[in-house]
């Protein structure tokens, strides 16, 4: 039976990973926009309706201190360093199943999602007792919903694949999602990743899908 209309999907921001390619923290990178990649993320999850649960390395940390001044909910995974699966399971090991219908994961390092895609995958997965994803020209990209029946598979996974495994057992399962929102490809790996990323915000802002410029703030 499909999940009720009623329990929205928990919206997991996936943002423990290490930098290493980048050379910096990342998440707390500037785009054209004067807000970080980090604000970028949250903002477009939010701008689908959804609140946002973000998994970073460290309470401490200045994303941290970023997510509790612009009031977003996070959850520290101590084990990061293991890979990507491990925060995974330290999101789904945190929501109760009862009250959502499943799992919307995204990565904190793609800011180019739009919004209305994002609320189109939560809207389908509603609808449908299956794996959702987005894709474009072919591609699948992010974000994956995942319903509550797949919670235990989730919880076992390990290594730095994330949840690809699942998609690749569960095929069947799996229902693809044709957009034209090439920001599902699009992440922010290295320096070099920045001019594209910029002139994909700079597209989306002409309709409204991601957040306009804005005044510098002092988060970081």
């Amino acid at each position: 039976m499909p999940p009720s209309m009623s329990n929205p999907y928990q919206a997991i921001l996936l943002a423990a990973g290490s930098s290493r390619r980048f050379g910096d923290n990342k998440l707390l990178a500037r785009l054209d926009n004067n807000l970080s990649l980090l604000e970028n993320s949250c903002i477009q999850i939010q701008k689908a309706s959804l609140t946002p649960l973000v998994v970073i390395r460290d309470a401490n940390s200045p994303e941290a201190q970023l997510l509790t001044k612009i009031g977003i909910q996070f959850i520290e995974n101590p084990d990061a360093d293991t890979g990507l699966s491990s925060s995974i399971r330290i999101a789904i090991e945190s929501t109760a199943p009862q009250g959502t219908a499943g799992w919307l994961i995204f990565l904190a390092d793609m800011p180019c999602i739009r919004h209305q895609t994002i609320r189109q995958v939560h809207d389908t997965a509603q609808r449908k007792d299956k794996i959702i994803y987005p894709t474009f020209n072919g591609q699948q990209g992010h974000p994956v919903a995942f319903p509550t029946r797949f919670r235990t598979q989730l919880l076992n996974l390990s290594g730095d694949r994330g949840a690809r495994s699942i998609l690749k057992s569960h095929q069947g399962d799996c229902l693809a999602i044709e957009t034209n929102d090439p920001g599902i490809l699009l992440d922010l790996d290295k320096i070099d990743d920045l001019a594209a990323i910029n002139a994909q915000m700079q597209a989306c802002q002409q309709d409204g899908s991601v957040p306009a410029a804005c005044k510098p703030s002092d988060n970081g």
